[in-house]
């Protein structure tokens, strides 16, 4: 089971990843649950009504029994505790045959509820964390952020982690937590390779603090070269205010027509604009983000087999070279990024054989069906007491 405080089946990189998590657990013979613990809908943007369902094989269910948030936060607030108790019944009941429970979301009362449960239930519950805590504790309060720093981790039997910086600071402050690496995962039955190129240089995924207003800049001065290129972007912005400023600088440079706000979209639409896409490109500034996170749209890139023009950052230079299987421009550069797009426009042939050397590589290292074995491994040889293993 992968419990979850992310929209599921439509939402952003979150969703895609652990829709990645499920399709490879299901491929390796698992059954998978996708548990949605809160409402995710704004009543303003529903993208997803459905409550219920099954979405590529994988079995979905939203406990509140809507999608939709109130508009009003009071009831907001009682949803909240309503939720929690009603996740607490529900996990109680259907925590059978001691099942491996995956948490990926940030609220310590869900991580306490399924601690409750797993004990009662005797399932092993597993944490997923891709960013550095830092991040996390950025949106909570003194006291939240405490118990988050100094009791939320230690309620997990084991915790995955998405890059190697981000172990290390784990195994410094956690030192008794089993921990497993798991790197960006792709679904790399679903999405589809290049199929006859449109003229669009596509970004997809969270607008803050990734970079698109240095991308938005490049564009400026590649269209002077190359006016039939558009630039789409897939995706949202958290704040409000950040693509409010966003649509404005594409306003102040003229470019209305040429750069198009996509908004979020279902996940075969994205894999499908993606893959239509002459360039896929992704700005990531250097932050504590990038140096302990990995964007996790990259791979979903790498898999089309379009050229891929990234920053480098973090660990991506770990598995990505300049010019062999991706473009690699210097963060926060406006000039390096501009012309490390035009590069890959001007030299086509050369920019496709990249783009399959970048699919080998995402076939390499992120591929969904040999991590989440891995996985299914490390549960059995560290989770699991001997005797135990044909209960699971």
């Amino acid at each position: 089971m992968i419990v979850t405080d992310n929209p599921f089946p439509v939402g952003l990189a979150a969703t895609h990843r652990i829709i990645a998590y499920a399709r490879g657990f299901i491929t390796n013979g698992c059954r998978v649950q996708v548990i949605c613990c809160k409402k995710t809908e704004c009543k303003t943007s529903v993208h997803n009504r459905a409550t219920h369902g099954i979405y590529r094989g994988i079995e979905f269910r939203y406990i509140p029994g809507t999608t939709v948030k109130s508009k009003y936060l009071l009831k907001r607030k009682m949803d909240g505790v309503w939720g929690g108790l009603k996740l607490l019944s529900w996990s109680i009941m259907h925590f059978n045959d001691r099942p491996v429970v995956i948490y990926y979301g940030l609220s310590t009362a869900t991580a306490i509820i399924l601690k409750l449960s797993s004990l009662l239930k005797g399932s092993i519950l597993l944490k997923e964390e891709n960013e550095h805590i830092s991040i996390r504790l950025a949106s909570k309060n003194i006291f939240s952020g405490f118990v988050f720093k100094h009791i939320h981790y230690h309620l997990f039997d084991g915790v995955l982690l998405i890059t190697k910086k981000l172990i290390e600071y784990f195994q410094k402050n956690y030192p008794k937590k089993k921990i497993h690496h798991v790197p960006i995962l792709v679904d790399a039955e679903n999405l589809p390779q290049r199929e006859n190129r449109s003229n669009k240089i596509t970004y997809c995924g969270i607008f803050d603090n990734d970079g698109v207003d240095t991308l938005i800049k490049a564009f400026q001065m590649v269209v002077k070269n190359f006016p039939q290129y558009q630039l789409q972007l897939i995706g949202m912005a958290k704040k409000d205010r950040i693509e409010k400023e966003l649509r404005a600088l594409v306003n102040q440079a003229n470019l209305t027509d040429q750069v198009i706000f996509r908004g979020p979209q279902p996940h075969e639409v994205v894999g499908y604009e993606l893959s239509k896409s002459a360039l896929l490109v992704l700005a990531r500034p250097e932050s504590i983000q990038a140096q302990y996170g990995f964007p996790t749209k990259l791979a979903e890139y790498l898999i089309t087999s379009n050229p891929v023009v990234v920053t480098s950052v973090g660990e991506i230079p770990d598995y990505l070279k300049d010019n062999k299987n991706a473009y690699l421009a210097v963060p926060g550069d406006v000039m390096t990024l501009s012309e490390k797009i035009q590069e890959a426009l001007s030299f086509p042939l050369r920019a496709a054989k990249i783009g399959a050397e970048g699919r080998n590589a995402a076939l390499a290292y992120f591929n969904n069906i040999y991590e989440t074995k891995k996985i299914i491994e490390w549960i059995e040889k560290n989770l699991i007491r001997s005797g135990e293993n044909n209960k699971y």
